[in-house]
């Protein structure tokens, strides 16, 4: 056998096994994790960010209202496409924060997530929404 003929069969399998190799890869399933995040500001001086993840049928949510007092009691409600899931009082932390972390299920579709949280002082209000 040639070599020529020997580096045409070489580079013939070669391409056979990258091909059959991108099919492989290309029909192995995609997790499907996405991320969104939201920032606003309150009614006082106070402002928050939220954040949706969405991974394995899941959607991680973190809410984070940053405040100007520490151990300052707020009201926090969730819904989750309308339905309440939070109903909460939290006191702010000693870096004057309010951080809740939740989990829950992905349904079919766009999810929306919305919360409000209140000053139970001073009636500062913080509310916002996002979708994922």
């Amino acid at each position: 056998m040639s070599t020529t003929r020997t580096r045409r069969i070489g580079l013939i399998a070669t391409a056979g096994v990258m091909a059959l190799s991108s099919l492989a890869v290309a029909a192995m399933p995609v997790a499907a994790a996405t991320e969104r995040e939201k920032r606003g500001v309150c009614t006082g001086t106070s402002d928050w960010e939220l954040e949706l993840e969405r991974e394995h049928g899941r959607i991680e949510i973190n809410l984070d209202v940053d405040t100007t007092r520490v151990n300052r009691q707020w009201r926090v409600r969730m819904k989750h496409d309308g339905k309440l899931f939070v109903n909460t009082l939290r006191r702010t932390d000693r870096d004057r924060d309010i951080e809740i972390e939740r989990h829950r299920n992905d349904t079919p579709g766009t999810d929306r997530i919305w919360f409000k949280a209140v000053d139970q002082v001073n009636g500062e209000v913080c509310k916002g929404s996002l979708t994922i």
